[in-house]
């Protein structure tokens, strides 16, 4: 694999086969087969020169934690390691499917039972991941995936999953006198979606602040809007001070 910047064809870990890569942000994420299993997966590589050793060892250590997840709203991690440059990579199941982002553009305000069910999927897997200790933080739309139960059957049932955890902290690394040591994954930004307490970066954050970026998704599905907007400059000051924005929905909705 060249460093920092794998390519179609490239080999990794000796058996993953680059088919594309899929975006660069939090490492590199490709499309990759199996050579072995024919079984297409996609890949994450954070490498040396994105973060400092330290960092990389708890990516893999919180990579761990995350594969033990067994609820089917989370997109399987199959398998971490690292490479010989130094690179750490992730590799998880594959899906297909539409991103909750998208639905959402398209769909606009989802109907209450509908909005209701695919919250209460992600509700899931978040509570495993809290009985594991782990915070998702700063979970968003961008995070969930309407997976096709049946890959390759257009229009079948979906179900959803969340395939994103680069912000993710392990609980015990979240006490009130530990050192900030946000992973070389994790790129905290000014999110719609984050707590009050996430944005002030606060060290004694729990699990309460995945609790509310549900609750501000959810709002999300049912309205049509963020509940305190996507504007990022002002962003930080309503979510810490303001009501969420009135709707259609406020009559039968209540935050």
């Amino acid at each position: 694999m060249r460093p920092d910047a794998p390519v179609q064809g490239d080999l990794i870990a000796g058996k993953y086969r680059v088919r594309s890569v899929l975006g660069r942000g939090r490492g590199t994420l490709v499309l990759a087969d199996h050579t072995a299993f024919e079984q297409r997966v996609a890949i994450r590589i954070v490498t040396p020169s994105m973060s400092e050793p330290v960092e990389i060892a708890k990516f893999r250590r919180e990579a761990k934690v995350l594969a033990k997840l067994g609820s089917e709203h989370v997109a399987r991690i199959l398998d971490v390691g690292l490479l010989i440059d130094g690179s750490s990579y992730l590799v998880r199941q594959y899906l297909e499917g539409k991103g909750l982002t998208d639905y959402i553009r398209e769909r606009r305000m989802l109907p209450v039972d509908e909005a209701i069910g695919l919250i209460l999927q992600a509700t899931e897997a978040v509570a495993e991941s809290h009985a594991y200790g782990v915070l998702v933080r700063e979970l968003s739309p961008e995070h969930l995936f309407l997976a096709e139960r049946s890959p390759g059957v257009r229009g079948g049932p979906r179900i959803l999953k969340i395939t994103d955890f680069g912000t993710a902290k392990l609980m015990r690394d979240a006490r009130p006198n530990a050192p900030e040591d946000y992973t070389a994954t994790t790129v905290l930004g000014l999110s719609p979606y984050a707590s009050p307490e996430m944005l002030r970066r606060q060290r004694d954050v729990d699990l309460r602040t995945d609790i509310w970026s549900l609750a501000a998704i959810l709002y999300e599905m049912l309205t049509g809007s963020a509940p305190f907007g996507k504007d990022p400059i002002s962003l930080a000051v309503t979510i810490s001070r303001d009501e969420p924005m009135r709707s259609a929905m406020s009559c039968c909705v209540n935050f």
